[in-house]
Formats: structure tokens, sequence, C-alpha cells
């Protein structure tokens, strides 16, 4: 685990271009321990030290301006490249749709969910809840519950009518 945690924390952010551990301590992490290697000497705290501190906080205060800009401009990318796949889609009442099948293999019963079909229906938009959510009907009338937009897709009935194969 302890290897895990130090790949995690000296690996360089794409967006950020800086590790974790210097975001959040101030100075990358030391794998080789000669560098902090103790020789006696005892420091004091001077007005040229305190300088010296506001100098790099101000600095610091600078990098995180930055690197928030920078994740502001990833935030923006990453939404439009998702947005370019997304569809704003609505269904009245009363609209034909077909809903995604979830379900599990079943060893003991021979059942395989990947021959399963992935979408059944038809099934009839009783009622729109909320902004993207629908409640449906089977074509008994019965309620099928409320189900996501993302869930459903348009029913399109074959030209040729449901012939059997």
């Amino acid at each position: 685990m302890p290897e895990i945690q130090t790949a995690l924390r000296t690996g360089i952010s794409e967006v950020t271009k800086h590790t974790p551990q210097f975001l959040v301590f101030g100075s990358e992490l030391v794998l080789d321990g000669r560098a902090h290697e103790y020789d006696g000497a005892v420091t004091e705290v001077t007005d040229s030290a305190r300088d010296a501190h506001a100098v790099a906080h101000q600095s610091r205060k600078t990098l995180f301006d930055e690197i928030a800009s920078r994740m502001k401009r990833a935030c923006a990318r990453n939404q439009k490249y998702w947005n370019a796949r997304g569809r704003a889609v609505e269904f009245p009442e009363g609209a034909q749709v077909l809903r995604n099948h979830f379900t599990l293999s079943d060893a003991a019963q021979g059942y395989s969910a990947k021959l399963a079909p992935r979408w059944i229906g038809p099934f009839t938009v009783t009622k729109r809840e909320g902004e993207v959510s629908h409640r449906l009907s089977d074509a008994q009338g019965r309620d099928d519950g409320v189900w996501h937009v993302e869930q459903l897709k348009r029913f399109l009935p074959r030209a040729c009518g449901d012939a059997s194969y």
C-alpha cells in the first residue's frame, strides 16, 4: 500500500502540472533520505525568514490562482466533449418507447444475460416526472415505474409489421 500511495502523491497531474504532494505541502516528496540529514545546527526565525515566508506565501497564492484557472479550462473542455455526445430528449405523453432491460445471468436456470434482449417494450409514456424522468405503462396498462430518459429510446415499429423469423 505505501508504494501505491507514493505513486499517487508523486505523479504529475496533467491539469495542474504539479504533484498532489507539492500542492498540499508546498514541497516535493523526497524519496532519498540523505537530503534530510541533520547537521546539528540550530536556526532561529528572523525577520528575513518571515519576509521570505510571506513572499513564498504570495507566490503560492498566484500558483493556486493559476491552477484554478487551469482546472476551469479542463472542466470546460470535458464538459464540451460530454455535451457533444449528450442528447436532449423529451417524450410526450402517449409516446411509445423501449426501455433498457437490466437482467442478470443465472447459471442454475441456464440463463445468460448477454444473450437477453437489451431493450424491451414497447411501453407508453403516461406522465413526465420531473425534468428527465417519465412514468411508463405496459401494453395492458399496468404501471412500469419511473424511468430516466437515458434508459429510454423511441420505439420505431417495423415497416413490415411484427413478423417472426
